[in-house]
């Protein structure tokens, strides 16, 4: 029996939010299993050329496209880019987040919690929708959304985050189910807290805290988040659809 491979040679891949952290991360390690991959990004243009010149050197064929994935334009400029460059998609990380706000609920108002659907759900609806149908006509699709957990140990001030992670969960297992038939499985990666450009506002005792209830007793790195990905979107998980994966260093369990 040949063994599962982790390789992604000869397929496409389409990354969103990924001019740094995890979605950057993801990129790097898609592009090292074989797999041509386009980026994407909001604003930052010189922070994106620098994250496609690193991708570059990974996989020259690597593209990347400024669009606003939130809306329906927006995603389909940017898989429009990926099927121009590439000739089609064959993997969707859904990486953008917007922005996140925290307030604790009673300070809160609905705008807030809409906020964070429009900035999580949203993209990844409109490019899920935008790429399903070649996934379809090909018997094989790979789709994974970047969530939280968060979402299974909720952190005070994150309720709007925590709401619209948990649509995303729902989002990702009702496509799975519809999808499955169709050769495409849809997951979810939920890290905790991850070392990214973001981490200094955090101070060293939440740090310390984290790695102290952490059974492997540090920070999550963005690789390790890639990691998960990578699998999902490999025949090494091809029997596995609908599932959440904490990537947290086992601090939740379960």
């Amino acid at each position: 029996m040949t063994g599962l491979s982790l390789s992604l040679s000869g397929k496409r891949a389409v990354v969103s939010g990924s001019s740094r952290g995890v979605g950057l991360a993801v990129a790097k390690v898609l592009a090292s299993a074989g797999a041509d991959v386009a980026i994407n990004y909001l604003a930052d243009d010189k922070r994106a050329q620098a994250a496609l010149d690193a991708l570059k050197e990974i996989n020259p064929s690597s593209i990347s496209v400024k669009s606003d994935v939130s809306t329906p334009e927006g995603a389909g400029r940017l898989i429009t880019e990926a099927e121009k460059a590439f000739g089609g998609v064959d993997i969707l990380v859904n990486n953008a987040h917007g922005r996140i706000i925290r307030n604790m609920f009673l300070k809160s108002g609905w705008e807030e919690h809409q906020s964070h659907m429009d900035g999580i759900l949203r993209p990844a609806f409109y490019l899920s929708r935008r790429v399903i149908d070649g996934m379809k006509s090909r018997d094989w699709g790979r789709i994974v959304n970047i969530g939280n957990n968060m979402l299974i140990q909720p952190v005070k001030g994150y309720s709007a985050l925590t709401s619209a992670m948990g649509a995303l969960l729902g989002f990702t297992k009702n496509l799975a189910a519809e999808a499955g038939p169709w050769g495409v499985t849809v997951n979810m990666v939920s890290p905790g807290f991850v070392l990214t450009e973001e981490a200094p506002n955090t101070n060293e005792a939440v740090r310390r805290a984290i790695c102290d209830c952490t059974p492997l007793g540090r920070l999550a790195l963005p690789e390790d988040a890639a990691g998960a990905v990578l699998f999902f979107c490999s025949e090494a998980g091809r029997f596995v659809t609908g599932a959440n994966l904490s990537v947290d260093g086992g601090r939740i369990m379960g």
